[in-house]
């Protein structure tokens, strides 16, 4: 298991500006974190999902 914590700095209000995810025993994402420039906070684990938050498979 790993994790990937990556800042993106840029002028797109409808995109993450820090994406931090924790990667499985199988290299694909097992969660996700994405912060936006307004202060919300999408998740996705599982099934899970918030925000347009998506785990890459």
């Amino acid at each position: 298991m790993g994790y990937i914590d990556l800042e993106w700095k840029h002028y797109f209000n409808d995109e993450p500006t820090r994406i931090v995810s924790e990667i499985g025993i199988d290299d694909y994402e097992a969660r996700k974190l994405e912060f936006f420039h307004d202060g919300s906070v999408g998740f996705a684990f599982g099934s899970t999902e918030s925000l347009h938050t998506r785990l890459w498979h």
